[in-house]
């Protein structure tokens, strides 16, 4: 069984404030609010007036900036409900097909997740749906061999009807509930579906046998940018809190493996998290996200890493009134701050599952050119603006 922190108690919150005050870089920042800290142009000095306001001034352009930013080019809300729109008009019948398939093996109620179900997308965004696999008590044996990854074996095949067999096409040479082959199944069923439908506008990305992506549609349509949906096969497993999906993250040691997610759990905290600051730490976030697609350093990094960053952050600073205070200028500078703290490290643990680290597969010259950016976007206030303003 996996190691997950409790909900209730105040240890997990202890832990966090313990590894946030350990791995704080040395930067030039002054204290406020306690443990959060800025840039010395976003601080109003005592020593003048004239300097009181002039750090005032570049305080609210920078804010300004970056609600600027956010409302205009992260997912104006306009836009928004046409992609949703667009969206469940080709995703019921989809995910419909995938439940009831032409095999023996039926889809579960799906699973809603990403940046589009979490009020953190951008115009690029996916949606993503999982599509739980009824195995019942068909699973023999299942063992992890990994944090956050197990295996699954099947019954053996009958021997004489192979038309009775409930997992042709699922189970690997070795017997095994292979992940790689239910993303096969998934591409096949969703391509049965397309075919039935005849939609001119929609697309299916060929089905990858060596990377085995997931089934990725996609929507072209005059009136918005192109919609992506991705179909995941995932298991919900007795005795396990979280679900599996058949996906290999950078921890899964084996093409056997699925891996575990925890992306219903994010969601809970995240509207916690908006409850506490009206929305602060997700409009920084979501910035942040932005820029990502506009550098090519940033880039490195992935956006379930940066939205982890923000639930480090949360489970270190629980104060809601202190919170409900903060301004978009100074989420964003916590943001950038903390993720400097862990790629110094070269560690961000998940948030729930213990022994995963997500910069494991990280070099250190790319870690390095990360701290770099971030530094520099988090210094130079005139970078940072060009960057908000493509």
């Amino acid at each position: 069984m996996f190691d997950f922190p409790r909900e209730t108690n105040s240890k997990p919150k202890e832990k966090g404030l313990q590894i946030a005050n350990k791995r704080l870089p040395n930067v030039s920042t002054v204290p406020v609010h306690g443990s959060m800290t800025l840039p010395k142009w976003d601080q109003s000095s005592s020593s003048s007036d004239e300097e009181n306001s002039n750090d005032l001034q570049k305080s609210l352009t920078l804010r300004t900036k970056l609600e600027m930013c956010f409302n205009s080019k992260v997912l104006p809300y306009e836009e928004e409900e046409q992609r949703l729109a667009v969206y469940k008009q080709y995703a019921n019948g989809l995910i419909a097909r995938i439940q009831r398939n032409t095999s023996f093996v039926r889809g579960l109620n799906p699973i809603h997740v990403g940046s589009s179900d979490d009020g953190l997308s951008l115009a690029t965004s996916d949606f993503n749906i999982l599509i739980p696999l009824s195995v019942g008590n068909s699973v023999v044996r299942v063992v992890e061999i990994a944090p956050g990854c197990v295996t699954l074996k099947l019954p053996p095949a009958p021997m004489l009807k192979e038309r009775n067999d409930k997992w042709l096409g699922w189970r690997s040479a070795g017997g095994y509930l292979c992940p790689t082959l239910a993303n096969k199944m998934f591409h096949g069923f969703a391509t049965q579906w397309l075919e039935i439908r005849g939609y001119n506008d929609v697309t299916i990305e060929p089905y990858d046998v060596v990377n085995s992506r997931s089934v990725r549609v996609s929507i072209k349509r005059p009136s918005v940018l192109t919609i992506t949906i991705e179909v995941i096969p995932a298991l919900k497993l007795h005795g396990f809190q979280f679900p599996f999906i058949a996906k290999k993250f950078q921890f899964a040691s084996s093409p056997m493996a699925w891996s575990m997610v925890t992306y219903e759990r994010e969601k809970v905290l995240l509207k916690s998290i908006n409850m506490a600051d009206n929305n602060c730490r997700s409009k920084a976030l979501c910035v942040l996200k932005y820029l990502r697609l506009h550098d090519s350093v940033l880039a490195n990094l992935t956006t379930y890493q940066m939205k982890t960053c923000l639930l480090h952050i949360a489970d270190c600073e629980i104060d809601e009134t202190k919170w409900r205070k903060q301004t978009v200028d100074r989420c964003f500078i916590k943001l950038i701050e903390t993720l400097m703290k862990f790629i110094e490290n070269k560690e961000l643990p998940h948030f729930f599952i213990k022994g995963i680290n997500l910069f494991e597969d990280f070099n250190k010259d790319t870690l390095d050119k990360v701290y770099t950016r971030l530094n520099v976007l988090k210094k130079r206030e005139k970078e940072l603006g060009r960057l908000l303003a493509k």
